[in-house]
């Protein structure tokens, strides 16, 4: 007498994955991802603006002829037009933080993510670290 009940044996022989198996499904980004990827942008869209305002504040000196001057010379409206460029590239790189906190979220506390996610999260550590030190930088010119 057997104590171990009857075995299926076309069960043991069959090694492919049952099909709600997640191993058998493709990897999909989750919310998080997607929207921490298209974060991701914001630093073309600054740099844009950064090139925008630097081009109409050498356009500004090149139309008036000389730096010598006073219009064209203005330090006022001079540091107005690259502050606005500096602005444009601290928003950039500011927005790409906040989307590298989103895909570290979607990838650490989400589980698996596609491939394509985990690359972008490693090449947006490089603005993402850029950023901090602008907000470093920032805050201790404040506190000083």
């Amino acid at each position: 007498m057997s104590i171990l009940p009857p075995m299926d044996t076309g069960s043991l022989l069959d090694l492919s994955l049952p099909p709600d198996s997640p191993s058998n499904t493709p990897l999909r980004p989750t919310r998080l991802a997607k929207w921490g990827a298209w974060l991701q942008l914001a630093p073309l869209i600054g740099g844009f603006f950064t090139s925008f305002a630097m081009v109409r504040v050498f356009s500004h000196i090149s139309a008036t002829g000389e730096l010598r001057d006073k219009e064209a010379g203005d330090p006022a409206k001079l540091s107005e037009g690259i502050g606005w460029a500096l602005m444009g590239t601290h928003i950039g790189l500011v927005v790409s933080l906040v989307g590298c906190i989103l895909l570290c979220l979607a990838i650490f506390k989400q589980g698996s993510q596609p491939l394509w996610v985990k690359i972008l999260f490693g090449i947006s550590t490089i603005p993402a670290l850029a950023a901090l030190q602008m907000l470093v930088f920032l805050l201790a010119r404040a506190t000083a």
